[in-house]
């Protein structure tokens, strides 16, 4: 269940995240690695010869995926674009690169967001899909809405999704409250292969005031039991449902909550049904 303030993006992954790292000194010249030299100090970074460049930068994330040098070179290597004979030359060393084990969630996930953007730039918008799939953002949703909200704070309505989730049909329609709508059923979200973000709030009608109740559910099959993290980026009030069972939510309205939230949970072999 989600109130109108912005958009969603619910990912669902296993997450490796970067260890610590030895402590830089707080005065004087810092530690500076032969590797982090490598990069910093290259002969081709001074003499402007890009192509060697970034060739050595991608044989730097190749041997080294897990360093945290691989941040400063991901998140520098588009102001390179221009200056490149071919920067779709970038792809196939990138798609080899991300297929390694990189236990560092973070690099990864740079690496997979720079990646993307080169898929776009080449308008290959299939491969755009298949690396989110890979990266864990649940893209495939149907909703439900919306749902006229009667008081200041949504979580003190409940609305049918709720009160017949055992029991859901999705060839089902309900009354709407809303003068725009006739009927409520549920419908598949349009999905769109740019971006992972999901804006259930388009949906909403604008006779609202900003304000109302859409209900996202998704499904997942997993061969075996499976332990994860789920991790929600949203500015809105929301519910979710696992299995039908509540297993968080957040009233942002009554008390102050991170706009991302983080939870750890068991999928069980076969399907699983997330509702939002």
């Amino acid at each position: 269940m989600l109130k109108k303030l912005g958009c969603i993006g619910l990912i669902l992954f296993l997450a490796g995240w970067p260890g610590p790292t030895n402590d830089r000194l707080l005065f004087g010249q810092p530690e500076i690695s032969s590797l982090e030299e490598s990069v910093l100090c290259s002969p081709a970074l001074q003499k402007g010869n890009y192509d060697t460049l970034v060739n050595e930068w991608l044989e730097v994330i190749k041997n080294n995926p897990d360093k945290p040098i691989v941040e400063f070179i991901v998140r520098a290597l588009p102001s390179f674009h221009s200056y490149l004979k071919d920067r779709t030359s970038l792809i196939h060393p990138l798609e080899e690169i991300f297929k390694k084990d990189i236990k560092n969630g973070f690099n990864k996930t740079l690496l997979m967001d720079y990646l993307r953007k080169l898929y776009l730039l080449q308008g290959r918008w299939e491969k755009n899909r298949d690396i989110l799939g890979q990266s864990g953002f649940i893209s495939r949703w149907a909703f439900n809405g919306p749902w006229g909200s009667t008081n200041l704070s949504a979580f003190d309505d409940t609305w049918w999704p709720e009160t017949e989730m055992t029991a859901l049909s999705f060839e089902k329609s309900y009354p709407a409250l809303s003068r725009q709508n006739k009927t409520i059923s549920w419908r598949l979200f349009p999905l769109s292969v740019q971006e992972p973000e999901i804006n259930f709030f388009s949906y909403l009608p604008s006779d609202q005031s900003g304000r109302g109740v859409v209900y996202g559910i998704s499904q997942i099959n997993l061969p075996a039991e499976r332990e994860v993290i789920i991790r929600i980026i949203t500015s809105a009030p929301f519910k979710l449902w696992l299995n039908h069972q509540p297993i968080f939510e957040a009233d942002r309205l009554r008390k102050y909550l991170p706009v991302e939230i983080t939870l750890k949970c068991t999928l069980q072999s076969g399907w699983n049904r997330l509702m939002i």
